[in-house]
Parts: C-alpha cells; sequence; structure tokens
C-alpha cells in the first residue's frame, strides 16, 4: 500500500519539501507513463478489427476520469458515461468484472447512456477492469461501430492488456510516494488528453494546424473567463451535439453554465 501524506507532514515541514524534492525527481524518470497507458490503448485498438477507439478510465478521488484515449471518439462517449452516471466503462470499475454489451440498442442495463452512445455511433462496448496492488483503480474501455464488435475472443485477448496496465499503474514510482500525489498526477494527464482532444477537433473542423487551434481553444476560454480544460469540454461537447458554427469555433457564449449544471 502506498505511503500516503499525513497531518504531520505540513506544507512547512522539512519532510513535506523532501516529498516534494522525491516526486519532482520521479516525475523526471517516469515520464513515459502516459506513453505507456497510451501505447496500452492503442494496442487493444489494433488487436481487435471492431475496435473504433480505445482508452483507460481511472478512478480518480471517487471521479472517474479518461487519461489515455486513440481518438476523440473515446473521450466523447466517455463524457457520457460520466453525464448520465452509468455505462459500461463505470460498471466495470464499480463491480470489478468485465462488462460486455453486443447490440446497445438491445441493452436495457443502460438507457440513459445507450442514446447518447448511439448517437455518436458505438453499437458495441466492451468494458474491462484493470486492477493495481489488489484493488480495481479503473478499466480499459474499446467501442465499436458495428453490433456484436467483442466477442468471447477479444476478452481473451484484453486480460493479459489489462493486467499490463494494472502493473504499469503499480509499479509507477508515483504511486509509491503518495495516492494522493499520484492522483493530481492523473488529474493532469486527463486535463491534457482532453486538451489534446480538443485541439485536434478544432483541427478537423477549421483545417487549421495544431498552434492555430490551440489559440483557438485559449481564446475561448478566455472570452468565457474559464480554464482550458473548460474551455476543451465544451469544444468536445458541441462535437457531441454538432452545435458548431460554420466555422468550427468553440462559441464563447454557449457555456455560460454554472460548473455543477455542466457536469
Amino acid at each position: 500500500m502506498a505511503d500516503e501524506l499525513d497531518e504531520s507532514e505540513g506544507a512547512g515541514s522539512e519532510r513535506f519539501v523532501e516529498r516534494i524534492h522525491q516526486v519532482t525527481r520521479t516525475l523526471v524518470a517516469d515520464q513515459t507513463f502516459a506513453g505507456k497507458l497510451i501505447a496500452v490503448a492503442a494496442l487493444a485498438q489494433r488487436l481487435l478489427p471492431g475496435c473504433d477507439g480505445a482508452g483507460i478510465a481511472l478512478r480518480i478521488r471517487d471521479e472517474t476520469h479518461s487519461v489515455a484515449v486513440t481518438n476523440p471518439l473515446v473521450l466523447e462517449v466517455d463524457l457520457v458515461q460520466y453525464d448520465t452516471g452509468e455505462g459500461p466503462c463505470l460498471a466495470a470499475i464499480e463491480g470489478s468484472h468485465i462488462v460486455r454489451v453486443d447490440i446497445l440498442e438491445a441493452d436495457e442495463r443502460f438507457e440513459h447512456f445507450a442514446p447518447g452512445a448511439l448517437d455518436r455511433g458505438v453499437h458495441s462496448v466492451l468494458s474491462m477492469p484493470i486492477d493495481a496492488n489488489d484493488r480495481t483503480v479503473g478499466a480499459l474501455n474499446l467501442y465499436g461501430s458495428s453490433a456484436d464488435a467483442f466477442g468471447p475472443d477479444a476478452e481473451r485477448l484484453l486480460v493479459p492488456i489489462a493486467a499490463y496496465a494494472g502493473e504499469v499503474i503499480a509499479g509507477s514510482d508515483l504511486y509509491a510516494h503518495s495516492l494522493d500525489l499520484f492522483d493530481e498526477i492523473l488529474e493532469e494527464l486527463a486535463t491534457a488528453g482532453m486538451i489534446d482532444s480538443a485541439i485536434g477537433v478544432l483541427m478537423a473542423n477549421t483545417e487549421s494546424g495544431p498552434d492555430a487551434a490551440r489559440r483557438m481553444l485559449e481564446e475561448a476560454a478566455e472570452a468565457r473567463d474559464s480554464s482550458l480544460r473548460d474551455a476543451a469540454e465544451s469544444v468536445l461537447r458541441e462535437q457531441q451535439s454538432h452545435g458548431r458554427d460554420e466555422t468550427g469555433r468553440p462559441d464563447a457564449d454557449e457555456d455560460a453554465r454554472p460548473d455543477d449544471e455542466r457536469r
């Protein structure tokens, strides 16, 4: 079990300062952590011909976040689950078991999640729990545009891949230092992934380069007086609802609702 910071390690204590230095050094040595998780998702997608997108979602401080995705579709469908509070990914994490949906239209388990996923062309889902240190910390999720995209053979292929993802997480030096600090790093990964996906959407919609698309996102965030992550989430939600304007730029006035209403 990771050694977590206790109350005696206040912000002014020498031990706390040393722990921060430890984490800083670890970050430099552990730069491949995010790359490994993305590689796991990409491998899963390549192994299964019926898979149109794969991703890894992890439970961080009782909330689920997407930390590695192969394309924006995965993040869009993940957001549907987070918004509705149900779906194969969440069920796999909460129940620590594999969840497979062969024909989403006919599945009655996720009546709130299904319409949003179907709107995005997803008809099959396979979610595999990821375990680290004998507890379920997340899920490997695969989405397919055709029915019956994932059968028993898919589950068999994914078991060792999900196990490797768990080893990457448990074996990270960050994880060993502090679960709290590890969660903070995962939140940063989730934010970076959402921003990258939004930039990709803007590039496709406006035929712009990455620098120009990022400037669009920064301008939208400044216009809303919001964070870059919130602006990125807005872009992805606009993509979901096909509510883009003619230029594909994020609408600075669209996201005037309070944060709690958007989530």
